[in-house]
């Protein structure tokens, strides 16, 4: 009788971190993956070209960080990035942010839709990234999780001590990552989970409407980046919660009085009972009075005064509807990349103004559509994003350019099929059995050996018909 996922849960997370150690210990020997640059992509005239190559080479506390897009397989990419080289350090370490939205659905397809002037076209990825796909969910969520796990803890390790992961999912994988997560980064390291409604509606038959994905947020340490976000009131709760002051500001009130042991004291003929206390010192109690802080309920207890123009907004909670300034969902309209899993510009700029400052780098390993470069390029952080996908590297590229961004590195992984075909099939691969995987993808069974010396002839029998099939080069 098979095994239940629940069973062979422990050993898949087992697997995928030894796989994860067997990359590290490879970067310590010759075996290191290498990320090579295809082009230095320059978007404005303006752009200080001289400035980036000056800077290359130069070290700094975060590596050397110019933004990157880089093409490949993510744990090929991140591999390359805790690896470094002569002329790029290695940044473990170094990145104060993770945001990544891996793809969450079994059945979906691993075409990439790119809508054109006039026309829409489907682009098919290589033929290694099909197998690499396909691999991932040959057995549905198992396969899911085991490639996911070795990612993660790779992508702890380029974490600072003051970084932090969101981790994008939905119903399909969640409650399964979660536990990974708990895992890899340690149950306390949990901070929330953050709901994030996405649609008004879903008209289901028979089951509830899934209108909602969910987003893991987890720290590498307790000492981490936090700027608490801050969410819009809405002119319904100014109306009902804020009062104005003789000079026309408005202001809330938040009380003063706790129902935990704090301080007792006398205040405006006012004297607790046994069972309440005041929250701040009498000391601080005067000061606030003497400066106007006070608001004096009919019944003579104070409360303290927020005003409206100081706090800027009420403090983010963990269920996010999107538009976040907003109570009901609407398409991404303007930002509209005709991209199936793009999300929205606000959510991943209130995700990167939480839990980073001005100077630190932040990474996504399945950028997609290119939102979280697009992003943190316009707050000025720096970035590096990579995608499996061709069509999605492009397409970022592509909005960058358009976004008159900095100039950036488009990479690809140094001997980036070799490698991937040793991601996929082993570490024991051999350059020439790759042919006998083109081969099998096809359908072609080899022809003999004697025939046959290079391993990259075969034949597609279709009745009486037969088909030679010459693969030519990886």
């Amino acid at each position: 009788m098979a095994k239940t996922l629940l069973e062979t849960f422990p050993s898949i997370v087992a697997a995928g971190k030894r796989q994860a150690q067997q990359i590290l210990e490879q970067l310590e020997g010759r075996q290191r993956v290498t990320l090579q640059t295809r082009e230095l992509v320059i978007p404005s005239k303006d752009s200080a070209q001289a400035d980036l190559l000056r800077r290359r080479g130069e070290p700094s506390d975060n590596g050397n960080a110019e933004n990157r897009l880089i093409y490949g397989d993510n744990l090929l990419a991140i591999a390359a990035l805790l690896s470094g080289n002569e002329e790029v350090e290695s940044l473990r370490g170094k990145l104060d942010l993770v945001y990544i939205d891996p793809p969450f659905d079994s059945k979906a397809d691993y075409r990439t839709r790119v809508t054109l002037p006039g026309t829409t076209i489907n682009q098919l990825p290589t033929v290694l990234e099909q197998f690499a796909y396909s691999d991932t969910w040959a057995e549905g969520t198992a396969s899911y999780l085991a490639m996911i796990t070795p990612r993660l803890v790779l992508a702890k390790e380029l974490l600072s001590e003051q970084g932090s992961i969101y981790v994008h999912l939905d119903w399909h994988v969640a409650h399964y990552v979660k536990i990974l997560l708990d895992e890899i980064f340690g149950k306390e390291q949990f901070r929330s989970e953050i709901i994030w409604r996405n649609h008004s509606a879903h008209n289901r038959v028979n089951h509830y409407g899934n209108i909602h994905q969910t987003i893991f947020f987890y720290t590498k340490t307790d000492d981490y980046i936090w700027h608490s976000p801050k969410q819009p009131y809405t002119d319904e709760e100014i109306a009902r919660d804020f009062k104005k002051d003789d000079a026309g500001r408005l202001f809330a009130t938040s009380n003063l009085v706790v129902n935990k042991p704090g301080t007792k004291y006398e205040w405006n003929g006012i004297t607790l009972r046994s069972n309440k206390w005041w929250g701040i010192s009498q000391e601080r109690m005067q000061r606030m009075h003497d400066e106007g802080r006070l608001y004096y309920a009919d019944s003579g207890v104070p409360y303290e005064k927020r005003y409206l123009d100081e706090v800027g907004g009420k403090n983010c909670q963990d269920l996010w509807i999107y538009p976040l300034d907003r109570e009901v969902p609407y398409k991404l309209s303007t930002e509209d990349l005709q991209y199936s899993t793009q999300k929205p510009e606000s959510l991943v700029e209130r995700i990167i103004g939480a839990s980073t400052n001005e100077d630190s780098i932040v990474a996504d390993f399945f950028v997609g559509s290119g939102t979280t470069a697009a992003v943190a390029e316009r707050l000025g952080r720096r970035w590096i994003v990579s995608d499996l996908g061709k069509p999605a590297a492009m397409m970022t590229r592509k909005r960058l350019i358009d976004q008159n961004a900095s100039p950036f590195l488009y990479q690809a992984i140094g001997d980036y099929q070799v490698e991937q075909a040793r991601s996929s099939l082993g570490g024991s691969y051999r350059v020439g059995e790759l042919a006998k995987v083109v081969l099998k993808l096809y359908g072609a069974l080899p022809l003999p050996p004697e025939d046959n010396p290079n391993n990259n002839l075969g034949r597609v029998a279709a009745g009486s018909a037969k088909t030679l099939v010459l693969v030519d080069s990886p």
